[in-house]
């Protein structure tokens, strides 16, 4: 059931369809839709509203934000209109918005990991050179 985003009224909010949470990324997906969300990402909840994840190999720490109290921010999910005269539609309820950053931790991650394959290869090499 939509609603036009003008004819936003308690009553109508109520009766919408209410998604579960949103991530907020900090980095970009080159990908613009739905996803199945438990099938490709793993967060641990933490105490308080902090969570933890790991998104191809990165550490992610969380952070969710209720979207649902009645005097707090109100979280909804648009669809853009159709046709020159239309309007934007509410399709959904937001009830948390989980915003996330890289692990503070994993700072030097890159570097480390580097660190980890120099290494590894001088290892391989040292091993391919005895024989």
């Amino acid at each position: 059931m939509a609603e036009h985003v003008g004819s936003l009224s308690k009553a109508k909010l109520d009766k919408l369809p209410q998604t579960a949470s949103v991530d907020w990324m900090p980095y970009a997906i080159n990908f613009d839709g739905q996803v199945e969300r438990a099938l490709y990402f793993h967060p641990v909840e933490k105490e308080g509203n902090k969570l933890e994840a790991e998104f191809r190999g990165r550490r992610l720490e969380g952070s969710r934000h209720p979207m649902s109290s009645p005097s707090g921010p109100l979280g909804v999910v648009l669809r853009s209109p159709v046709g020159q005269h239309s309007m934007w539609t509410i399709e959904s309820r937001i009830d948390s918005l989980i915003t996330w950053e890289w692990d503070s931790t994993d700072r030097n991650a890159g570097l480390n990991n580097a660190q980890e394959w120099i290494e590894i290869a001088r290892v391989l090499h040292a091993s391919n050179c005895s024989h």
